[in-house]
């Protein structure tokens, strides 16, 4: 019989990875599968470079694949598809008979893949052993809807704080994104420890990944003394990597019909090159986080003006970091932020979440910088950045003075 179906505890088997190493070149500039709301003009468009794919987005591929073949050859329906076949129609090396076939990083992705599809209940038993993929009904189904339908079940898997936090970062060094196939790794518990800052602890680390093996999120591999080896499942990564992600594009969607308010800003692109443009970057997130407004607070990057379409993708370099960096530069106190790369159509989009605190308003510029000056406050009026009224300065100071004497 088949494994069971996707649930709350989606079981893994400890089955390995491909198990050779070498080069892993890319070989397919494939776009990843994405969200598809408004697109960018072509000529946006073919400046793209191939972005690396991500392993859900492989696994995806693969069912798809198979599921095709599937049905252009009624033998298949059987006896399921070679893996070979698989990897040909996916652009891979094709050639069964070539010992190059088996040792190629794409043969160790599909293998991981056909794995995790298995855990899925989507493939008949006997497909990783065989190298026959056989798809089960339910697999056929997803093939043509999608693995997203499942997500739902995989984000209500409960875990912890440690236990996510693990998962997270497991992920992270787990994951091995290329150009066109994706594929996991094992990893030391103590590589994972070690990034997370925690403090070595054999006993905490088994119990951490033995309960998240248990709920279908991890494979481990436990051997003589302390070691522990881990790699992220297909339903792992989802839980780590995607819960998040979807949040935001659905949260985005819903504010693009909207389009600019007083808790919202969308722009082009977001440029820190010059003093002017960190300047305006400080002014939008200063007026965000001073406006006196109920619901949460955005500056969302990637979106033209007049069509409200996507246009661009955000700059990879730009992260948490240095925008936290040029806030605590010129502000004070420096409003708190949550920087997100958001996968949208084509690309990826930038997603600021502001927090306003009332014990710090009014939100006021500590150094002359460009068009900004040092003592500035700004606020939203509608969709327009202005300075306050004297009669909104005087209530935001007040609400300032209120809020920090009630914690104290």
């Amino acid at each position: 019989m088949p494994p069971a179906p996707p649930s709350a505890s989606l079981a893994a088997t400890p089955s390995r990875p491909g198990a050779s190493e070498g080069p892993r070149p890319g070989t397919l500039p494939w776009p990843p599968l994405v969200i598809d709301l408004g697109r960018a003009p072509e000529e946006a468009k073919t400046t793209l470079p191939p972005d690396p794919m991500k392993y859900v987005e492989w696994v995806q591929r693969v069912l798809q694949a198979t599921e095709e073949l599937t049905r252009a050859d009624s033998q298949a329906r059987l006896v399921g598809v070679p893996w070979d076949q698989v990897l040909g129609r996916l652009g891979g090396p094709s050639d069964a008979s070539s010992p190059a076939f088996h040792q190629s990083p794409q043969f160790e992705a599909l293998a991981d893949a056909v794995k995790d599809l298995d855990r899925l209940g989507l493939v008949e038993p006997g497909s990783v052993g065989s190298l026959s993929v056989r798809l089960t009904q339910k697999g056929r189904r997803l093939a043509v809807q999608s693995l997203r339908s499942i997500w739902p079940k995989v984000f209500a898997i409960d875990l912890d704080d440690e236990q996510l936090a693990f998962l997270r970062q497991a992920t992270a060094l787990s994951e091995d994104r290329q150009v066109g196939y994706a594929r996991v790794e094992w990893v030391p518990w103590q590589k994972v420890f070690d990034a997370l800052d925690w403090r070595s602890d054999h006993a905490r680390a088994y119990d951490i990944a033995a309960r998240l093996e248990e709920e279908g999120c991890l494979v481990r591999m436990a051997t003589l003394g302390d070691r522990i080896e881990v790699y992220s499942t297909y339903a792992g990564i989802v839980r780590a990597t995607e819960q998040v992600q979807t949040e935001l594009q659905q949260l985005v969607a819903g504010l693009l019909p909207e389009w600019e308010t007083t808790n919202v800003e969308f722009k082009r692109q977001l440029d820190l090159a010059t003093k002017a443009d960190k300047a305006e970057f400080i002014r939008d997130i200063l007026a965000l986080a001073t406006t006196k407004s109920s619901g949460e607070r955005f500056l969302i990057v990637g979106f033209d003006d007049k069509t409200h379409q996507f246009i661009q993708s955000v700059d990879p370099a730009i992260d948490q970091n240095r925008l936290e960096h040029i806030l605590n530069a010129y502000a004070a106190p420096a409003p708190r932020i949550r920087y997100h790369r958001v996968t949208w159509d084509r690309g990826e989009i930038g997603v600021i979440k502001v927090l306003r605190d009332p014990s710090m308003v009014p939100y006021r510029v500590t150094k002359t910088l460009a068009h900004i000056s040092q003592g500035d406050v700004y606020v939203r009026h509608g969709s327009q950045v202005e300075p306050p009224t004297p009669a909104e300065l005087t209530a935001l100071e007040a609400e300032g003075r209120a809020a920090a004497s009630a914690t104290r």
